[in-house]
């Protein structure tokens, strides 16, 4: 299975330099696939998905 070893990694990151169109790799299980997409993606599924708010 495929992992994110080889990705660039960060330290902590405050939370105020984090842009809306940056980018965030993440692990596709159902692919099984390494796909990249925009944090507010990310963040618009997560409160879809799950019963996370953005607040």
């Amino acid at each position: 299975m495929p992992t994110l070893d080889d990705a660039p990694t960060l330290e902590n990151i405050a939370e105020a330099s984090i842009a809306d169109d940056d980018l965030v790799q993440v692990y596709d299980v159902s692919a099984q696939a390494v796909k990249t997409l925009r944090f507010d993606d990310l963040i618009d599924y997560i409160v879809l998905k799950t019963t996370a708010s953005e607040s």
